[in-house]
């Protein structure tokens, strides 16, 4: 519509991405992702997630364990803090294999996501702003300065600049075809 503006934060869609306006002229910082299934890309994103707070919570209980670990080399540790050492080696062994699985799953969404067939653009009608950041499958392009009128695409490994395409809209598409 008239007002169609994507300002700030992330977008994500699987072919392509069509507004007046993308981004703003304060430099906002927007992401628009296409050329994926964002259900894939939010997946990817989740796992990362979970990926990041199993390591941050490793080093807290390897912490932990070094100390008692310490504190077992200078004599016999008390019954409780036994009891933990226990609990938090168990923990650390969990959290291992949690992150392995994890990383395999990474490997294999990421290996599903090269064999696909590489798509996808973004198409400003009016200004891409600076400040906009556009990733087309695991490509990323920074916006540096403002486009007009302007379609991006990737082609192998090079990004396309061209003109700006009106968005096809399928229910108008399926009426022609019909008269």
């Amino acid at each position: 519509g008239r007002r169609a503006k994507i300002v700030g934060g992330v977008i994500r869609a699987g072919d392509e991405v069509n507004a007046r306006d993308i981004g703003a002229e304060s430099y906002t910082r927007t992401e628009v992702h296409v050329g994926m299934n964002p259900k894939i890309l939010q997946q990817i994103t989740d796992l990362n997630n979970v990926l990041e707070s199993a390591r941050d919570e490793k080093d807290r209980i390897s912490k932990d364990v070094t100390t008692l670990n310490n504190q077992k080399r200078h004599g016999a540790l008390a019954p409780d803090k036994q009891e933990l050492y226990e609990n938090l080696t168990a923990r650390l062994e969990k959290l291992s294999r949690r992150e392995d699985e994890v990383k395999l799953e990474l490997e294999e969404l990421n290996a599903y996501l090269g064999m696909l067939e590489q798509k996808g653009r973004v198409c400003a009608q009016k200004t891409l702003h600076p400040g906009v950041e556009i990733f087309i499958k695991s490509h990323g392009l920074p916006v540096k300065d403002p486009y007009n009128n302007v379609k991006i695409s990737l082609e192998g490994e090079n990004w396309r600049f061209g003109n700006y395409e009106q968005p096809v809209n399928v229910e108008q598409l399926a009426l022609r075809r019909r008269r």
